[in-house]
């Protein structure tokens, strides 16, 4: 549940709602996604967790290095001209969000887990939908 409360805390301070995108920075979009990945890969063996987490700088379609923070490979893209960072595994983010939440119901028993407030007012995290 930390972990869970830990992923909402970011996505809060960063103010992207995923339902809505429009105008959205795009270096807040992507420290949520990250945020996603690292909640997921903390449930994860440690080989699948480090091809979740993984993060690729690529220059001119090759790989130049991985990192598996994101501050460390955005400095190190920075720092050439033209790169830029990939995930290591590129999937949707529709596909990251599906997991999220079938990680949390699958461990809250289909509940809403204690950390929500019962109006849910982050629909993009909402696990308990009637189904």
């Amino acid at each position: 549940m930390d972990a869970y409360q830990n992923l909402r805390d970011t996505q809060r301070q960063s103010g992207v709602d995923l339902d809505d995108l429009s105008g959205v920075d795009g270096k807040d979009l992507r420290r949520v996604t990250r945020a996603v990945r690292v909640f997921l890969g903390g449930l994860m063996l440690p080989d699948s967790a480090a091809q979740l987490l993984r993060l690729d700088v690529v220059l001119d379609d090759k790989v130049v290095e991985s990192f598996d923070d994101l501050d460390a490979a955005l400095a190190r893209a920075e720092e050439l001209e033209g790169a830029r960072v990939v995930d290591g595994l590129r999937l949707p983010d529709r596909v990251l969000l599906e997991l999220v939440n079938w990680v949390i119901e699958l461990y809250s028993g289909g509940q809403r887990p204690p950390t929500q407030s019962a109006g849910c007012p982050d629909t993009w995290f909402c696990c308990a939908r009637p189904r």
